[in-house]
């Protein structure tokens, strides 16, 4: 049995004004843990913002400090190296998207419902600035929920 049912691998350059939002609601969508790929030039301030989240018995982040600059991909291949065994399904999101299930209660449940694949794809919905020119104060939830028309490409 693995150590984790549902986690992310996520990588946050400049994130700590959202990151206990984000962590939050993944948690509360059933998600057990969080893989955090730090890509700031100092991880103090990243770190301290979510030391709720890594410190006790079962914390739901393991923090990565990784100084390389930009690797995103070597970020996720580390991941693959190092903690792939640990569990069963692992989702890989940046820190300003939020997976929007409404038909399902949580992850599980979604899970549940493709209970003989072993992959499942998300559609990426574009949300972009909602014409804002500066980041407002307040939840990304709250602030930004006009999407673009149509699914990204990629």
């Amino acid at each position: 049995m693995k150590k984790y049912q549902y986690s992310i691998v996520a990588c946050a350059r400049w994130e700590s004004a959202y990151i206990m939002e984000w962590l939050t609601y993944y948690k509360s969508i059933g998600y057990d843990h969080v893989y955090l790929y730090c890509n700031d030039d100092t991880p103090d301030d990243l770190y301290k913002t979510i030391l709720p989240f890594v410190v006790g018995k079962d914390p739901f982040v393991t923090f990565v400090d990784f100084t390389f600059k930009g690797l995103q991909h070597q970020m996720y291949l580390h991941f693959l190296t190092n903690y792939h065994h640990e569990t069963e399904w692992v989702s890989f999101f940046d820190i300003d998207e939020f997976l929007n299930i409404p038909a399902f209660s949580d992850i599980s449940d979604l899970v549940a419902h493709y209970s003989d694949v072993d992959c499942i794809v998300f559609y990426w919905l574009v949300f972009g600035h909602n014409g804002f020119e500066k980041n407002p104060s307040g939840y990304v939830l709250e602030n930004y929920n006009k999407r673009g028309i149509g699914i990204n490409e990629y």
